[in-house]
């Protein structure tokens, strides 16, 4: 019997270029990137991406095709062989991309990016915070910010027009709370 050849994965799609963008509608470039054409070239601007990035074992991108890999793999977490289908590269390539795209972003913008325990997250700013909330007829003294979240229930006997999520076309409880 004669061995197999591994299974290679099938590269294909497109290459990422101004004139690529161009052709692409709005709409396709926000659902693939979650922006516009010129926000791209805003954000590659703004964010001082180089023209040219040159990965650790030499793969080389341009700073716009790198970014919308980069947006590309935040907006549709999944694994990184859809992106190799669609732009036309490969798992190894894709992946030191985003890392290091990541790292340079990281490394430039690290000032805004720290978490910031001095001035809006000082505990005597939580306390002005949870304060504000209390005074606007919140119950609990300590409450100081809300992440958004849905929690699932069951039909309600009574009241259900309170509990019914339209956006999610079921009944749920909307809230969660950060304490002090």
């Amino acid at each position: 019997e004669e061995p197999r050849a591994a299974a290679r994965l099938q590269q294909g799609g497109e290459q990422i270029t101004n004139e690529w963008l161009q052709t692409r509608t709005e709409a396709d470039l926000c659902y693939c990137f979650g922006m516009s054409y010129p926000d791209i070239q805003e954000m590659v601007e703004g964010l001082c991406i180089p023209e040219t990035i040159k990965t650790r074992k030499s793969y080389i991108f341009s700073g716009l095709k790198a970014f919308c890999i980069l947006c590309a793999c935040f907006r549709f977490v999944g694994n990184l062989f859809d992106l190799t289908i669609q732009y036309n590269r490969s798992i190894s390539s894709l992946s030191e991309i985003i890392n290091e795209l990541v790292e340079l972003l990281d490394d430039e913008w690290e000032h805004l990016l720290e978490y910031d325990h001095k001035h809006l997250l000082h505990p005597s700013q939580l306390l002005k915070y949870a304060d504000a909330i209390h005074s606007h007829g919140a119950p609990i003294k300590h409450v100081f910010g809300f992440i958004d979240s849905i929690q699932r229930i069951a039909r309600p006997t009574w009241h259900q027009q309170i509990t019914y999520n339209g956006h999610k076309k079921h009944h749920a409880l909307k809230f969660q709370a950060l304490m002090l």
